[in-house]
């Protein structure tokens, strides 16, 4: 069985070696066997782990959900629906914030026509600016 110093399994996965030990400090991954020189020692599974919460940060969930998802995970309990779940909320969460950025980018939209018929050095953007102060 292969195993990764931290070093390597960071270049490998492409993770920054604070980030794996960040991870390992919040408990989202077991802690690595220590080799006797002091070094971590990780395995094919710690791999596996790293590179899902790599995939999971990536498609939006927070650390509290991956950390969640692993735990559901190592214990084998009811994993398809619990996460499927988990996975449909994140899916509502994007689907709101698409509308928020839909309009807010409608907005700006509208404003930037504004300053176009605007002659001069008036600046309409600023002047709602100031107004909203």
């Amino acid at each position: 069985m292969r195993t990764y110093n931290i070093g390597q399994l960071a270049k490998e996965i492409k993770l920054s070696i604070d980030a794996l030990r960040y991870y390992e400090d919040l408990g989202l991954v077991e802690k690595p066997l220590r080799l006797p020189n002091g070094y971590r020692s990780y395995t094919q599974e710690n791999k596996g782990d790293f590179l899902f919460i790599k995939w999971a940060k990536a498609m939006g969930f927070s650390l509290k959900e991956i950390k969640e998802m692993l735990s559901i995970k190592q214990a084998s309990l009811d994993t398809c629906q619990t996460v499927k779940t988990q996975a449909a909320a994140k899916i509502e969460l994007i689907d709101k914030k698409i509308l928020e950025l839909k309009k807010l980018r409608k907005s700006l939209k509208e404003i930037v026509l504004v300053c176009e018929k605007t002659p001069g050095d008036d600046c309409p953007i600023l002047e709602d600016f100031e107004q909203c102060k």
